[in-house]
């Protein structure tokens, strides 16, 4: 059903697992917006075609709803990073790396340590200008060190956490990159 409506969309859309995805599912269904990660252990991938490139982050940890982020992924990560070094990058990925003080659970991540190892791996790379998460289904900014980082609204009104003062109506966020 989301293939459906998102292929309905005049621009091009790309996917990551969310805390209640299973990575099977995904790579079955997404196929072709996996970036050609859909056959690998974690669907992390660089998009390139644009002035600004994109790094897409798995933080699913399928026995939890907190992110997750070990150091095959780290090390994925990294390799990413340094294939180029000087084109404007934006990181987008599930769980946000900061605390959403306007989330019910503010924390999102498994443990801190994981958020540190993140941090301190994204010091090295100057050209990361923004993170942009979900999860929390709230919007909040952050930081990562020096770069910013935003936490995106749920559309779906159904799967909100906590009070609204407009509960009937869709929230989203448009960024230009």
């Amino acid at each position: 059903a989301a293939l459906v409506i998102l292929q309905k969309l005049a621009a091009p859309f790309f996917v990551i697992p969310g805390n209640r995805d299973r990575r099977g599912a995904m790579a079955e269904i997404f196929a072709a917006h996996l970036g050609g990660s859909g056959g690998k252990e974690f669907f992390q991938y660089a998009l390139d075609q644009w002035p600004v490139r994109l790094i897409m982050l798995d933080t699913l940890d399928e026995q939890d709803r907190l992110g997750a982020l070990c150091e095959k992924r780290l090390q994925h990560l990294a390799a990413m990073l340094q294939q180029d070094l000087k084109k404007p990058t934006v990181i987008f990925m599930h769980h946000p790396p900061f605390d959403v003080l306007e989330a019910p659970n503010p924390f999102q991540f498994d443990s801190k340590q994981t958020v540190q190892n993140f941090t301190g791996l994204l010091a090295d790379y100057r050209q990361i200008t923004s993170i942009y998460c979900g999860h929390s289904h709230r919007t909040g900014a952050g930081r990562i060190g020096k770069i910013p980082a935003s936490a995106i609204p749920a559309i779906a009104i159904d799967l909100r956490w906590g009070e609204f003062s407009d509960s009937e109506r869709p929230v989203f966020a448009v960024y230009s990159l």
